[in-house]
């Protein structure tokens, strides 16, 4: 098992520009000295749309997107995203992952919105085998305002689906959800989400929404146990994730990214033994995750 500092550099998620462009949020990320990103290829639903959604990546964008990539030495982390809902067709979602794993994607991050864990592992079972054709890993994310709200539903719902499917651990959805260190097992989050909060806990559905979806603060910024969380999970690639609304549109994306990273790199030091981690040009050659 490899030391935390080991971790080459950093990955930037999608969520923390969602109403930037794939290609804004991109450059955005290749100019502050991000390693890696993640890929909006699906909108949740089959049918959600780049003008609903203006960070989704459609099929007339994915050579320029690819060439971007190659060109800028970024690898693609995480591909988002499906959420599993009591009318889900997996069938609906292979245009969406064939995208994301044309462009170098290796893990489909998705969540439940259905209250049927029946129903929901078996469109977790079908959704694993469908990514595991285009070479890709289902990761169960399990959010606090969701039908999978916490790391032990998460575990139970990779149970009874019966598949390959492993978990994405996003540091505010485990904290807020209550979920327990001991609980984690390594060997099923290959994939880690860093951002911090306050310590006020919001507990009505809306203020979970807003906090997770506009207003979380960069790593280190707030009071989350972000230290023990990634000491318990020493092999997983780190993504930073971290949507705040007001201070995107007050400094814009490029400053953002680069506040983003820079925040990040401090926590790191901070917390770590070894130096933080780089953006260097030969960090940026490494592998940024191990595969799953």
């Amino acid at each position: 098992m490899s030391a935390i500092g080991d971790r080459p550099w950093l990955s930037l998620a999608p969520q923390s520009f969602g109403e930037n462009s794939p290609q804004e949020y991109l450059r955005a990320a290749a100019t502050s000295g991000f390693g890696a990103v993640g890929l909006r290829t699906l909108g949740g639903a089959a049918e959600v749309t780049a003008a609903e959604l203006p960070s989704l990546i459609i099929p007339s964008e994915v050579t320029e997107i690819a060439r971007f990539l190659d060109g800028e030495g970024l690898v693609a982390h995480e591909i988002e995203f499906v959420a599993l809902r009591p009318d889900t067709q997996v069938a609906d979602f292979e245009a969406g992952i064939s995208r994301g794993a044309a462009l170098g994607g290796r893990y489909l991050v998705t969540c439940s919105h259905d209250p049927d864990q029946i129903r929901a592992a078996e469109n977790l079972a079908a959704l694993e085998e469908l990514c595991a054709s285009h070479s890709v890993r289902a990761l169960v994310e399990f959010v606090s305002y969701s039908a999978i709200s916490s790391l032990t539903a998460a575990k139970s719902l990779l149970d009874t689906s019966r598949s390959g499917a492993g978990i994405l651990v996003d540091a505010l959805h485990f904290h807020r959800s209550g979920s327990d260190l001991g609980a984690l097992d390594p060997e099923l989050v290959p994939c880690l989400q860093l951002c911090d909060a306050p310590s006020e806990h919001p507990t009505e559905t809306d203020r979970l929404i807003a906090e997770a979806r506009y207003h979380r603060l960069a790593p280190g910024q707030g009071t989350l146990d972000l230290g023990n969380l990634m000491s318990a999970l020493p092999d997983a690639a780190i993504s930073v994730e971290a949507p705040n609304r007001t201070l995107l549109k007050e400094i814009g994306p490029y400053a953002f990214a680069d506040e983003l990273l820079r925040r990040t790199n401090r926590l790191l030091g901070r917390i770590l033994a070894d130096s933080p981690v780089r953006s260097g040009s030969e960090d940026r050659k490494k592998l940024c995750m191990r595969t799953g």
